[in-house]
Formats: C-alpha cells, structure tokens, sequence
C-alpha cells in the first residue's frame, strides 16, 4: 500500500534518529506467531532507520487491534506524517479504509461518481482527511486502473481526472488505450478525449482507430491563401479565361521567373569566381 523509503531518505532518518531520538514510537499489535510475535502497523520506515543505526530494540505502542481497526490506523498514520505520496498509495490507502469502515459495520454504499453522492463512508473518511468526499472518490477509482495507466498517473504523465474516467474501461480496452500513447509517444490524454472514449466504450466498440482520432488526432495547421485583386492581373487575361486557368497560368509564370533568377544568380557567380581566379 504504502511504499518503503527510498536509500537516501532512510539515511536521513537515520540520522534525525541518532541526532534527536525516536519521537514517535512505532504501533504495532500481537500476533498468534510462535517467532514474531508482533506485526507493526505503522513504523516500519523507523524500524528500518534504526536497525541502520546498528540498533535492535525500538521502542513500540503495543495495542490488542482487529483487522479492520489496524488497516485504519495504517492509513490515517501515513496519510498525516507521509510527505510525498504517490497517488496509487492514497487510492489504495482510501480502498482500503473504506473496506475496513464496511467490514466494521458501517454504512458503505459509495458509488464512484465525478458529482458526488449524499452522506456516507465517503464522507467519513473525508473527515479525517485533508481531500474532499469527491476527491476521495477520484483517488479510489484508480485502483480499477492497469498498473502501466496508474503508473502513469505516480509519474505526472497523466492527470488525475481523465485518469478516473479511463478507469472505467475494461481491462482489454485500457491495455488499448496504453498501447496507443506509446505508439504516439503521447502520455497526456485530455479529460475531454477521456471523457469521449470512456462513453464510445459504453454505448459501443471502442476500436484503436477511434482511440486515435479522439485521443492523439493533431488539428491540421490551417493552410496559408494568398488573395490577389481582379484589377490588378485581369488586363493579362482575356475576358474567356476562367479562374482556374488564370491560377495555373500565374503558378507557371512564377516558375519561369525563378528558374530564370536562379540562372542569373549561378552565372553571376560564377563569373566573381573566374574573376577572382584571373
């Protein structure tokens, strides 16, 4: 759910360990084990850091907790003293709150909707949480993402909202749709594309060329005209010539006129260059 520290940031745990002590003693409950007799569940980082400092023994608040209430004391212990967190381990710490509130008893009758829905487990989560009730949603439907998509998502490739609606797609569909954005190179679908895709899905066959037209389909660069008075060439024309003819007529014209330029240029040249030889 939540991801180790990285070398560099255990070392400098480390160090504020050995400097300062442990401030905050690790949580960790007993469990039926003949050898480890007790599991942390929030800690481990620190458990970590101190065994680099050449200690064995941390110290721990040891408390008889369920299943359900040690997965809620997990995530609301990493969410308020994490910094930094990947926003695959926010969608899997709210999944799992939200199952643990629902094997608790609590009320749990969350739809995962971009709009919002009355007062439940949502909403309780959200009071312990600096994210909304809708936001909280939005975190959650990405655990219904591939792992290449959330990936993505972990990386800032790809937004947050059209990731939510993508996760609406089958698993076959979404392996689509990630074989596209490597094909174009193009990871930053729009939510308004996301939003396209997820609803051709809904209402009927999602195809790769549809993906490409409503996902990576650049607008053509409009194309340059050039506009040129009547009066100013209709005395070159006579009055039977039609607006093709003249057009086809000018171009040619223009075609003579450079080669001929580029004739004289190529003989002027040469001749600075006998010139300059003499």
């Amino acid at each position: 759910m939540f991801r180790k520290l990285n070398d560099d940031k255990l070392t400098q745990l480390a160090e504020s360990i050995s400097q300062c002590g442990l401030i905050t003693p690790i949580l960790a409950r007993p469990i039926d084990d003949p050898v480890y007799r007790y599991e942390i569940i929030a800690g481990h980082n620190r458990v970590d850091a101190t065994a680099l400092n050449g200690e064995s023994v941390i110290e721990a608040d040891i408390r008889d907790l369920s299943d359900e209430l040690a997965t809620i004391m997990l995530v609301d212990s990493n969410l308020q003293q994490r910094e930094n967190i990947l926003p695959s381990e926010k969608a899997w710490a709210y999944r799992a709150k939200l199952e643990a509130l629902k094997s608790q008893g609590k009320r749990n009758d969350l739809t995962s909707s971009q709009l919002g829905t009355k007062l439940r487990t949502d909403e309780l989560i959200a009071q312990d949480s600096q994210d909304s009730r809708n936001q909280i949603q939005r975190y959650i439907r990405l655990t219904f993402l591939i792992q290449p998509l959330l990936n993505l998502v972990d990386e800032g490739k790809l937004k947050l909202n059209p990731a939510v609606e993508l996760s609406y797609l089958n698993e076959s569909k979404q392996i689509d749709v990630f074989e596209r954005m490597e094909f174009h190179d193009c990871y930053n679908i729009s939510l308004e594309s996301a939003k396209r895709i997820k609803e051709i899905a809904k209402y009927g066959e999602l195809t790769i060329d549809k993906i490409d037209r409503h996902c990576f389909d650049k607008e053509e660069t409009p194309k340059e005209s050039i506009k040129i008075s009547a009066n100013r060439i209709n005395s070159f024309f006579d009055s039977k010539t039609s607006p093709k003819e003249k057009e086809d007529i000018i171009v040619k014209a223009l075609e003579l006129y450079y080669r001929q330029k580029n004739r004289t240029h190529h003989r002027e040249f040469r001749e600075e260059v006998m010139e300059r030889m003499s």
